[in-house]
Formats: C-alpha cells, sequence, structure tokens
C-alpha cells in the first residue's frame, strides 16, 4: 500500500542482498491487488469477476516476472567479498 517510490529503497536493498529481479517483478505486480477493496469490488461486480480479475492479476505478474528472468542477465551475487 502507498506510492510506489515508497517501497524502492526496501527493494534496492533487497536486489543488492541477491534477490532475484524476476521477484521483484512479481511483488511489483501484485501490488495491484487490494485485500482491503475486495469487498467494495465484490459488492459492485459480483464474486465471479473480482475473482477471475484476482486469478489473471497474480498470473500475470508470474508471467512478467518470467519475461524479466529471461530478458535479464544478472551476474551471480558475489556476497564473499
Amino acid at each position: 500500500m502507498g506510492p510506489i517510490y515508497a517501497w524502492y529503497p526496501m527493494l534496492k536493498t533487497l536486489q543488492e542482498k541477491g534477490v532475484d529481479s524476476s521477484l521483484i517483478a512479481v511483488f511489483l505486480g501484485n501490488r495491484a491487488v487490494k485485500p482491503f477493496l475486495l469487498p467494495i469490488m465484490i459488492s459492485y461486480f459480483g464474486w465471479t469477476y473480482v475473482l477471475i480479475l484476482v486469478v489473471f492479476t497474480i498470473l500475470g505478474s508470474i508471467g512478467v516476472g518470467y519475461c524479466v528472468d529471461v530478458l535479464v542477465k544478472e551476474k551471480p551475487a558475489n556476497h564473499l567479498k
């Protein structure tokens, strides 16, 4: 929750500690699922639509993570310096 730029320092720290960019991409994609808005969405659109939307959002973020993994060739982190 909150603005995305507030997450950047934490994500940079995680990446420096060896987290793959693909996992960070999945995290950023899954930020689109807002649990506190689900009851309102269900009341407006119904269970079926909201369930399909959430499932497609999660699957889409996993797909984006896979694409990032394929496209971004990272050097292995060397923490033994």
